[in-house]
Parts: structure tokens; sequence; C-alpha cells
């Protein structure tokens, strides 16, 4: 496993460090909840003070537990249908980076 990566792109190394520093270059953990209801996804993301996107929200985890989380949906009496934690991956800072993300050897510019 190497201690540091460098991200090239087009000949040029555009980013370099460990494997941790590159990722937080992305931010920190990323929440996504799906609510049955967009009135449910409404009211998690005014709690939460985000947006959502129909029946979807999604921010990052900055100053509050997934405890917390948990909690402040059951006292709202929400129950997401689905909620998943994400950590930023290598692939997240190469799109950052980059502008570009790296899909079965190509390069594809979205």
């Amino acid at each position: 496993m190497a201690d540091r990566i460098a991200i090239i792109n087009h000949g040029k190394i555009v980013s370099e460090g460990t494997a941790e520093e590159l990722k937080q270059l992305v931010g920190g953990e990323t929440i996504s909840m799906d609510f049955a209801t967009e009135s449910e996804a409404t009211l998690a993301a005014t709690r939460f003070h985000t947006s959502s996107n129909g029946t979807h929200v999604s921010f990052e985890l900055r100053d509050v537990t997934l405890t917390e989380i948990v909690r402040s949906l059951d006292e709202q009496g929400l129950q997401p249908e689905r909620l998943t934690v994400k950590q930023p991956s290598l692939d997240d800072v190469f799109l950052k980076v980059t502008g570009e993300s790296y899909e079965g050897g190509e390069i594809r510019v979205d």
C-alpha cells in the first residue's frame, strides 16, 4: 500500500498526499435518506438545514453525529425508508480535482 498518492490529469500532477489528506479535499461523510413522501423529505431537510430533491435528502455530516440525526428524526416522527452514510472515496477526489470521472479505464467529462 502506498503512503502517498499523486493524481495525474493530462500528464500533470494535480494533487498529491496521503489517501486521508486527499479525501479531506472532498469533505466529510455524507448522509443520504429516502422518505416515502416529499413532505417527509422536506421536513427532514428543513430540520438539517439542507434541501430535498423529491423524496431524497442528502447532506454532509458536520457538527452532528449519526445518533443525533436518528434521534431528531424519531422526535419528529420521521422514519426514512433508507439511510446510508458514505465516506469520500478516491474516485470522489479524482472527480473534484479534475472535473472528470474515471470509469472502466475511460475518462468521462461530466
